[in-house]
C-alpha cells in the first residue's frame, strides 16, 4: 500500500462532500418553485389567518393522534411477542426492503415529475 494513500482518501472524501453540497444546493432551488402553486397570488401577511388550537380541523387531528397512540399502547400489551428471525433471513429481508423502498421513491418521483410537466407545459 503506498504511503500517500491517506492523503488520497482525504482528497476523495473532500471531493465527494463538495459534490454532495453542490447537488443539495442546486436541488433546493428547484424545490422552492412549487410553493407558488399553493399560494394565492394576492396573499399578504395582513390577511393571513392562522389555525387556532380550538378550530375543528385541529381538534380532529389531535384526537386522531391520541387515538393512534392509545391504539398502539393497547395493542402492544395485547399482541404476543414475535421471535426475531435468524440473522441471514433478517439481513435479506432488510436488503429487499431497502431496494423496494428506493424503487418506489424513484417511480413516485418520476410519476410526479411527469404530472408536473403535464400541468405546466403541455397546456
Amino acid at each position: 500500500m503506498p504511503r500517500n494513500m491517506p492523503a488520497t482518501r482525504s482528497a476523495i472524501c473532500a471531493t465527494l462532500w463538495i459534490a454532495l453540497i453542490i447537488i443539495l444546493m442546486m436541488s433546493a432551488t428547484g424545490a422552492m418553485a412549487h410553493v407558488r402553486w399553493f399560494v394565492e397570488p394576492n396573499a399578504t401577511v395582513e390577511n393571513f389567518v392562522a389555525f387556532k388550537i380550538s378550530d375543528p380541523e385541529v381538534v380532529i387531528w389531535i384526537m386522531i393522534a391520541f387515538v393512534l397512540v392509545a391504539t398502539s399502547v393497547v395493542l402492544d400489551t395485547r399482541l404476543p411477542n414475535v421471535s426475531i428471525v435468524g440473522t441471514d433471513t433478517r439481513h435479506d429481508f432488510i436488503e429487499i426492503l431497502r431496494i423496494f423502498t428506493g424503487m418506489s421513491m424513484l417511480l413516485q418521483g418520476n410519476r410526479m415529475n411527469n404530472n408536473d410537466v403535464d400541468k405546466c407545459c403541455r397546456g
